[in-house]
């Protein structure tokens, strides 16, 4: 329930802050919100495990989404200024249906797109491995979770779209190494939060 929760308000914000926005202007976004997406994820490992290492692992459950989340809300604030810098006219398309509904469309994608960022960096947040219940967990290991994300579909389950594209997106084709993961990525941070919940409710146990 919470998962489809954040899913309708984060596409309800993105919807309703771009319907009246046109297609131009709609189209830099959905451009500023994927290359910082993708720039969140292809850094936030490296700069999270240095982070954690400076504090002695004090803040490890805790690491991974802030630095995801400081790392877009950056690349996305310098790429919106810049965007608006070497675009200062607005491009008319035409017919004005185009240019109107157009927008709607890719507002509509835009919203899809940063729904499913912000979900597959729910994966990495101190939460106990159920708190989403069936939501945000395709298995503990690489394989049961290649498996289950292959089956989900991607309109409603749209952390695992971000994911794959995350994944095309960064693959050592394009960039050369290792390369990202989806099923690595959702692994991991499922073996992560279990061992979260694990320790919480020890806690717990313990007042």
């Amino acid at each position: 329930m919470v998962y489809f929760v954040i899913f309708g308000i984060v596409l309800f914000v993105t919807v309703a802050m771009t319907v009246a926005e046109g297609l131009w202007n709609n189209l830099l976004l959905l451009f500023c919100v994927v290359l910082s997406g993708l720039t969140a994820f292809g850094l936030h490992q490296p700069l999270t495990v240095m982070l954690d290492e400076r504090t002695d692992g004090s803040y490890t459950y805790l690491l991974d989404i802030l630095v995801l989340w400081l790392v877009y809300a950056v690349t996305v604030t310098l790429l919106k200024t810049l965007t608006q810098q070497l675009s200062r006219v607005k491009v008319a398309f035409e017919p004005k249906p185009l240019d109107q509904f157009g927008g709607i469309a890719v507002g509509v994608l835009t919203g899809w797109l940063l729904a499913g960022f912000t979900l597959a960096t729910l994966h990495t947040a101190p939460l106990a491995r159920d708190y989403f219940g069936d939501k945000l967990d395709y298995g503990l290991t690489r394989k049961e979770a290649e498996a289950n994300m292959a089956k989900v579909s991607p309109i409603t389950t749209p952390d695992a779209a971000w994911l794959a594209l995350t994944e095309a997106a960064l693959s050592p084709a394009v960039l050369g190494g290792e390369g990202f993961s989806a099923s690595l990525y959702a692994s991991s941070y499922a073996q992560h939060r279990d061992k979260f919940g694990k320790i919480t409710d020890s806690i717990v146990k313990r007042r």
